[in-house]
């Protein structure tokens, strides 16, 4: 299985940060150490990095992923057309493998067990309209929509997706959203109802999309600084 880190460009915070947001300090680490990390201890080997313009960062700092035990390859993802898009450019570099993609703002705090495809890792919000809200039919995923105003529920998708190697030929089918994106809701979409998850406890998945959350994470990482720290030193 194939490891993607979708690091994409950082267009919604624009200019209200000094530094690129994944270098923001979440404790004594930058954020995109974070998501790198997870699937460092997932187990994954071969991890791909998607970037864009101001990629360069992380390249320097992650540069062939030697120090960590891994192999890192990157690809450039000229214009912000979705996470589906991004993972879309890992065809090539998957070589028909499984892959794992983990997003670029999103915390864990735990290890994250590694499932078989297609699998979801769940989480409870507050916020649901702000992610890919679930719609459960009894225990069973019936559809997840993504930035819904009215949510049927309030457990959403974390920044964590497991697929099987056809989802490539997935993406190659998706239809612009009115977003003007291709949405990783509608792949998940597209694997129901065979799609298995896992809901996550509470305070173990945490996202960093605006200020506010990039805000909270820093308080959220302090108060559980040993856990974090824990994962980050590895």
């Amino acid at each position: 299985m194939r490891g993607i880190l979708v690091a994409g460009k950082n267009t919604r915070p624009h200019g209200r940060y000094i530094e690129n947001k994944y270098f923001i300090r979440i404790y004594d680490k930058p954020l995109i150490m974070y998501p790198f990390l997870t699937l460092v201890n997932m187990g994954i080997k071969d991890i791909l990095i998607i970037i864009s313009s101001d990629g360069g960062s992380i390249i320097n700092l992650l540069q062939d992923g030697i120090e960590f035990g891994v192999n890192i390859t990157y690809a450039y993802q000229k214009d912000p057309l979705g996470i589906a898009h991004a993972i879309g450019k890992a065809e090539d570099f998957a070589q028909g493998d499984d892959i794992v993609v983990v997003l670029g703002d999103s915390i864990f705090t735990k290890d994250i067990e590694i499932k078989a495809p297609p699998h979801l890792y769940l989480s409870h919000s507050d916020c649901p309209k702000d992610f890919g809200a679930v719609c459960f039919y009894g225990e069973n995923i019936m559809k997840i929509e993504e930035r819904c105003e009215n949510p049927k529920s309030k457990f959403v998708t974390t920044g964590i997706y497991i697929y099987p190697n056809n989802v490539f030929k997935v993406i190659k089918k998706l239809k612009v959203s009115k977003r003007n994106k291709l949405e990783i809701s509608d792949i998940n979409n597209h694997y129901l109802p065979k799609m298995a998850y896992t809901i996550l406890d509470d305070g173990v998945w945490f996202d960093t999309n605006d200020p506010e959350q990039v805000y909270n994470a820093i308080f959220k990482a302090r108060l559980n600084h040993l856990e974090i720290k824990a994962i980050s030193q590895r």
